[in-house]
């Protein structure tokens, strides 16, 4: 079992079988020790690829049912096959796929994830190959293979959009554009029947494929694909599942509960720009508060492989930017605010904006200590929510939706924002119903009845899509979102980021004084697609290449690439630390655009110490943070501590996770949860064929046979020999 070891105990016993008992004994102790360290035959006969080299296909579930993948508990196991065009895709036959685990390229993928989806004769794995030379910033995947990929639906979030029930949906019925999202698979929201990983690295890749050249008539490459799911069914059945294993820790000595599946969802960031003038006491006026939203989640089936560099970037830019000029301007006291919001978790039927809107109606958005004041939905002035962007390379292809029975209503406001952002009368889309977005939830409200008229409130929608265009990012939602941002596109970024802080600046305090840093929002662009240039969006600190190298280790970046997928919601998340990885960075540069150094404190443990009178960091007191070291780092080490105005709050369902009617799905909220999983493990190995393993067996039998016949004749001969006499 240790042939690793077998010279070192040759040598061993040499060197024992002529020495003293005493000190053979010791010897034997080393060898017993030395086989400790010794690998075993079982783990030389695998090749386990690197965690780091691939990416498994997780469980989520809603109110009715289940999506995404799982293996068995013991893991699959199948003959290694690849199909590498579509024509060797439709050459498969039932007998090809029966206990095979079939390799695919991202492109065909693309093409036919339907068809993949659907494969019959008990497939009992999918590899999908996308190598690092394609997971780039100079790659795009759409531009480059010809080949859309999204694995959202053609109309995201419909189920709880503002149109749903009579009025059709946002992608049908009077008013709907075409579907909004034309390269849409639903890939993600599939309910897989076997395991699926994505293969990332150029090396496992290669070492694949050269597996398969070594096969012969004997033997096949095999592997096993474990990637074992704790849930199963839908949030329903999955939420209720502790109350059985209840049962059986009463009945055990378990007295844990076991744990299944929990609600999706992670932290929303908050900044207002007149915290400072408007403390937690303050009573606001009414329509006293304009929102600019951005988005911060993406998602792929693949958790650990979602970017957005498409979806994402340029809006969070451009919010930043918008960001720093209000807070280098003069706040005023005008009794206006504005408050910058980065929503979490919208990806999944609007898990983070149904919170803000929850809270806003139920007067409870801001206000506890340390906080701005809060904010309720009379507080509302206007809305402007910042979508897809990344194929803005002039003002005039900007696009601002409105719905159209809000605008009728509420027409003079709009028309106001249109003409402070310098946008030509076309640009207002108003007679089309809204694309996917955040916009939507705070249109209609939790709990408002389906025929009721949707809340006139002033909100304008900017993209880069036109009237009945659909979405221009053919990545939306993918493994694939990594399209890069061209300079002439962030240079019309910088011009509508300036637009906006000029129109969010004469609503704070009638002048025109926030100005945009054209650097920093290039800064922040380049920050976000994991350029080490990123140094130049903090402002003021010497920020070191690795200091940036320990800021996307800790967000655990694909060759830089920051992912933007939203996991189980866990309450002890803080802003700078776990969940959504694009949020915890955005969160790092929202504290530098806004805080204020507090002057003479250099040190952590000092700055920690302001924190003592409440021991919170997420409620928007003076935090700690240090531009040397992002974790880990001791109370004595030198840094900058800043004053912190932005609150991070819980973007997570407001149903109660015991009401398990609520989860069903049939109310106003998102059901989504997320399966537990234990550490996926993918394993190459090479498996003897049916044929050469059937003859091992025969073999096997026979050699038993043949001894049984050994033992037997030697007893006969024994007992004819040696009679044994009896006693009288």
């Amino acid at each position: 079992l240790y042939p690793s070891c077998l010279k070192f105990i040759n040598r061993v016993l040499k060197k024992t079988m002529f020495t003293r008992n005493g000190a053979l004994v010791l010897l034997l102790v080393a060898v017993l020790f030395r086989l400790g360290s010794c690998e075993r035959l079982r783990d030389r006969s695998y090749y386990k690829l690197p965690q780091a080299a691939f990416s498994a296909c997780v469980r989520r579930f809603n109110g009715t049912h289940q999506a995404g993948c799982s293996s068995s508990l013991g893991g699959n196991v199948g003959r290694l096959i690849f199909a590498d065009t579509a024509a060797e895709l439709d050459g498969l036959s039932r007998d090809d796929t029966a206990d095979a685990v079939l390799a695919v390229p991202a492109e065909l993928f693309a093409l036919q994830a339907a068809k993949l989806h659907g494969l019959p004769g008990g497939l009992q794995g999918l590899l999908v190959l996308y190598s690092e030379s394609e997971r780039d910033f100079t790659f795009d995947f759409a531009a480059k293979t010809g080949v859309n990929i999204s694995e959202d639906s053609a109309c995201p979030n419909d189920r709880l959009s503002a149109y749903r029930g009579s009025r059709g949906g946002s992608c049908s019925g009077p008013q709907a554009s075409p579907a909004w999202n034309a390269a849409g698979t639903s890939a993600a929201l599939l309910d897989w029947s076997f395991p699926v990983a994505l293969v990332t690295k150029s090396e496992q890749i290669f070492t694949l494929k050269n597996c398969t050249q070594r096969e012969s008539s004997l033997r096949h490459c095999a592997i096993e694909l474990r990637t074992p799911m704790h849930g199963a069914a839908s949030s329903v059945t999955c939420l209720r599942r502790p109350q059985y294993t209840s049962l059986i820790s009463a009945l055990t000595s378990i007295s844990q509960l076991m744990h299944f599946c929990g609600p999706m969802g992670d932290l929303s960031l908050v900044w207002t720009a007149s915290s400072t003038a408007m403390p937690t006491n303050t009573v606001r006026a009414p329509a006293s508060v304009m929102l600019i939203l951005a988005r911060l989640d993406s998602f792929s089936m693949f958790a650990s492989n979602s970017p957005a560099s498409g979806t994402l970037t340029p809006a969070i830019a451009v919010l930043l930017a918008v960001a720093n000029a209000l807070a280098s301007s003069s706040n005023g006291t005008t009794g206006r605010d504005v408050a910058i919001v980065f929503v979490n978790g919208d990806s999944w039927d609007y898990i983070g904006s149904q919170r803000l809107v929850h809270d806003l109606h139920g007067n409870q958005l801001l206000g506890e200590s340390g906080q701005p004041a809060r904010i309720n939905a009379s507080h509302v002035h206007s809305i402007i929510e910042l979508g897809e962007l990344s194929n803005l390379e002039s003002m005039d292809q900007l696009a601002a939706y409105t719905d159209p029975s809000v605008y009728r209503v509420v027409n003079s406001t709009v028309d106001s924002h249109v003409k402070s952002l310098g946008l030509k009368s076309d640009a207002l889309i108003s007679d089309r119903k809204l694309p996917p977005a955040s916009t939507q939830t705070f249109l209609r409200p939790p709990g408002s009845k389906e025929s009721a008229p949707l809340q006139p409130v002033p909100a304008l929608l900017l993209t880069d899509h036109k009237r009945d265009q659909g979405f221009r990012n053919r990545n939306y939602n993918s493994f694939a979102d990594l399209r890069p941002t061209p300079s002439g596109v962030v240079q019309t970024l910088a011009t509508l980021a300036d637009r906006i802080a000029t129109l969010a600046s004469q609503f704070l305090t009638n002048s025109s004084a926030a100005k945009v840093d054209d650097n920093l929002l290039k800064a922040y662009v380049d920050c976000l697609q994991g350029d080490a240039t990123c140094q130049h969006a903090i402002s003021g600190a010497n920020v070191t290449k690795s200091w940036l190298d320990k800021v996307y280790a800790a967000t655990n970046s694909i060759n830089g690439l920051i992912g933007a997928y939203v996991y189980e919601y866990q309450s002890r998340f803080l802003p700078n630390q776990g969940g959504n990885h694009l949020r915890y960075l955005t969160y790092l540069l929202l504290s530098n655009a806004t805080g204020d150094i507090v002057p003479g404190v250099t040190k952590r443990s000092d700055c920690l110490a302001l924190n003592t009178a409440n021991d919170t960091v997420s409620a928007g007191l003076p935090v700690f943070y240090d531009l040397t070291s992002v974790s880990g780092a001791s109370n004595n080490v030198s840094g900058v501590c800043l004053r912190l105005s932005l609150t991070a709050l819980p973007a997570v369902s407001p149903i109660d996770s015991s009401d398990y009617n609520a989860w069903s799905g049939s109310g106003d909220f998102s059901t989504w949860t997320e399966s537990q999983w234990e550490t996926p493990t993918v394993r190459l190995f090479m498996r003897p064929t049916r044929s050469w393993g059937a003859a091992h067996l025969l073999f096997g039998v026979a050699v038993l046979l043949l001894s049984l016949q050994f033992v037997l004749g030697a007893k006969h001969g024994l007992e004819a020999n040696f009679p044994v006499s009896v006693a009288p």
